[in-house]
């Protein structure tokens, strides 16, 4: 099974790449890092950056592998990769060319959806082991409000459960099964944050309990009034596209050094 696909990897790697060529130091390698690869920023953030003690956790690492040598200088230590770093760096680079492309091509069919194009793309569905590093990209919040807003104006009553289903195949991937209840029921129905403190976002669901193809009762939801939803989707909308498109620069940035 492949190991799940992180920040961490994509950092790891950058660093094998870099010191292909030439041996460098901490703060070099964290300089290339934030100047060739910045993470992506979020609504509200102007800029978002890496920490410098987890890129050196993430060398440390390939140092205790055998992939890196870390050379002793005078007051400043260099880095060089090792023999089995460069072969190492050649099944990273090709592992995470095809695992980010199916990212890329997912944040694709989102932004797409978001904007309400007429062109569609055909939905590939990203793998378990890569939806984290997905949606640690993204304001998934906002993806999620939109989401379950979107499709209940479209029909309705249904359950968090149908919805959580229908977004994983709208979209390839969807969020866990636990934060993607807590934002419907908890916060878009009640009004409440994890810790049951009012939030700034109304109540714009209502629920009741109905029989849904079984015995057993289901809690299914509505829109509680669609004007007033329609203008908080309108704010939701609007910061998931600017994250998606910042996920998508990200991405295509990554994939373009891969590809060198």
């Amino acid at each position: 099974m492949s190991e799940r696909l992180s920040l961490k990897l994509v950092i790891q790697w950058f660093v094998l790449y870099k010191l292909k060529n030439i041996p460098l130091t901490m703060q070099e390698l964290y300089n290339a890092l934030e100047n060739e690869s910045s993470p992506p920023t979020k609504p509200g953030m102007t800029r978002r950056s890496y920490s410098i003690d987890k890129v050196y956790l993430h060398v440390k690492e390939l140092c205790d592998k055998g992939e890196v040598v870390e050379v002793k200088g005078e007051g400043v230590a260099s880095y060089s990769i090792t023999k089995s770093g460069h072969q190492e760096e050649i099944e990273r680079r090709n592992d995470l060319k095809s695992r980010i492309s199916v990212t890329l091509h997912a944040l694709e069919v989102m932004e797409l959806d978001l904007m309400i194009s007429s062109k569609k793309l055909q939905v590939q569905m990203v793998p378990q082991v890569d939806r984290e590093f997905l949606r640690s990209l993204i304001s998934i919040k906002d993806v999620v409000r939109y989401f379950i807003i979107d499709e209940l104006q479209q029909e309705s009553p249904l359950s968090m459960k149908e919805l959580y289903k229908r977004m994983d195949n709208r979209y390839g991937w969807v969020c866990s099964n636990t934060y993607f209840h807590y934002v419907g029921r908890n916060e878009l129905c009640e009004g409440v944050n994890e810790y049951n403190k009012p939030i700034e976002v109304e109540t714009l669901l209502i629920d009741k309990w109905e029989r849904i193809h079984t015995r057993q009762q289901s809690r299914v939801y509505s829109i509680s009034d669609l004007d007033r939803a329609l203008q908080w989707k309108e704010r939701f909308v609007e910061d998931a596209i600017y994250s998606v498109k910042a996920a998508k620069v990200f991405v295509k940035g990554v994939l373009d050094l891969l590809k060198t």
